[in-house]
């Protein structure tokens, strides 16, 4: 539950970055049962687009649930099986707490953002 005295979550929304042969994309906000479909949407859009190498960068998250850990699973194992690629840069330690405690750390590739020096 949260604070009473907790700043409220921003809107959820997301950039979309071209970074040379892939897209960054910066979601913000919470990723959840009701955003997941604005992420799955844009993942499918940029492939249709012909984008190959999708960067799903999680640092702009304040929290995920299980439902939007099922989505970046998904979405990792749909770009496999078409010769994409969906990765992830990791996020605020709440949000990779998430991924330690589903045991799912090891089931997605991850790596930084562009110009990102963590």
């Amino acid at each position: 539950m949260l604070s009473p005295f907790a700043p409220p979550a921003p809107p959820f929304s997301i950039a979309v970055v071209p970074d040379r042969q892939r897209v960054v994309l910066h979601p913000v906000g919470e990723l959840d049962l009701l955003t997941i479909p604005a992420l799955r949407r844009e993942v499918v859009r940029l492939h249709e687009v012909g984008f190959t190498d999708v960067l799903v960068d999680l640092a702009g998250l304040g929290f995920i649930d299980s439902e939007g850990v099922k989505l970046l699973l998904a979405l990792r194992r749909e770009a496999v099986g078409t010769g994409r690629r969906v990765t992830v840069a990791p996020g605020p330690a709440q949000v990779q707490r998430v991924f330690a405690l589903t045991m799912t750390l090891d089931l997605l590739e991850w790596e930084t953002a562009a110009g990102d020096t963590r």
